[in-house]
């Protein structure tokens, strides 16, 4: 079976594009952890 590459990178871009939304919610996260725990020292 020859799937066609444009689907193929349309799925790949769209993952990618939901795992980099992901990253960028855990680092504002932990950069809002490390000014607190900056502050608490």
């Amino acid at each position: 079976m020859r799937v066609p590459r444009n689907l193929v990178f349309a799925e790949v871009i769209s993952y990618n594009k939901a795992n980099l939304e992901h990253v960028e919610q855990n680092e504002s996260r932990q950069q809002g952890r490390t000014e607190q725990n900056e502050e608490e020292s």
